[in-house]
C-alpha cells in the first residue's frame, strides 16, 4: 500500500468538499513524516450535469494516479459512486493534520491485513508479520496475535522475522513496547518509533537506520 493520502482542499487551505475544491494535494508519508509529494491547483469539479461531474472525477482519477485514499469534508453522490467503483477509499473529517492522516493510513493498513486474512487459507497459522505490499512494507497485529496463540512471545513472533526477512517497514500494533526492543534493533541496526493508536493501543514502527552521510 503506498503511503498516500490526497487531500481535498479550498481557497485558505482549509478541508473542503468536492463541490469546494481549489486544489488537489498529494501527501506522501515517508519514516513517519508527511510532506507535499504534488499540488494540482485550480482543480474543479463541474456540476452542471452528471455527464459534467463524471468527466471531472475522471480527470481527478487520472491526476492521482497510484494514490487510492481521498480525504474531504464530506464526498457524496455521483462522484462518490465513481470513486468508490474505481477502488478509492473516501475519509471525511473536519480538519486534516498529520495525526488524522497517520490515523486514516493505520486503518486502511489494518482493513487491508484483515482483507489478506479472510482470502487466505483459514487452516493457516498467523503467528508472525504479515506481508502488506510489494515494497517490503509488513503488519503485525500482536494483540489479535496473543488473544489466539497465548503461548507465543513477542520474542517469538518478531525476531525470527528481523533476522531472516529483507524488508522496507514492519508496524506492528500492540499494548505496550516490548523490553527488548531497543538492544535487539541496535544489534541489528534498526530503528523504531512509536504513535498512539486509539485508546491504549500503539503502533511502532521499525525501519532501518540509515547513516548521515
Amino acid at each position: 500500500m503506498l503511503e498516500e493520502i490526497a487531500v481535498l482542499l479550498g481557497h485558505e487551505e482549509s478541508l473542503t468538499s468536492l463541490d469546494d475544491l481549489d486544489k488537489l494535494v498529494i501527501f506522501h508519508r515517508i519514516n513517519g513524516e508527511w510532506s507535499r509529494k504534488e499540488v494540482i491547483q485550480d482543480f474543479k469539479i463541474e456540476c452542471n450535469s452528471v455527464k459534467d461531474i463524471q468527466e471531472s472525477i475522471q480527470r481527478m482519477i487520472t491526476k492521482l494516479k497510484d494514490c487510492k485514499i481521498i480525504l474531504g469534508t464530506m464526498i457524496t453522490g455521483v462522484a462518490f459512486h465513481i470513486l468508490d467503483r474505481n477502488g478509492f477509499v473516501m475519509c471525511e473529517a473536519d480538519e486534516y493534520s498529520d495525526s488524522i492522516l497517520d490515523q486514516i493510513l493505520n486503518d486502511q493498513l489494518k482493513r487491508e491485513i484483515e482483507i489478506n486474512k479472510i482470502q487466505r487459507n483459514p487452516k493457516e497459522l498467523y503467528q508472525g508479520p504479515q506481508m502488506v505490499n510489494e515494497e517490503g512494507v509488513y503488519f503485525l497485529d500482536f494483540m489479535e496475535l496473543k488473544n489466539t496463540y497465548p503461548e507465543i512471545s513477542s520474542k517469538k513472533a518478531i525476531l525470527p522475522f528481523l533476522s531472516k526477512t529483507v524488508f522496507y517497514e514492519l508496524k506492528i500494533l500492540c499494548d505496550h513496547v516490548m523490553p527488548w526492543i531497543d538492544s535487539e534493533l541496535k544489534n541489528r541496526n534498526l530503528q523504531y518509533e512509536i504513535e498512539p493508536y486509539n485508546a491504549n493501543k500503539l503502533m511502532i514502527t521499525i525501519t532501518h537506520c540509515v547513516c548521515d552521510s
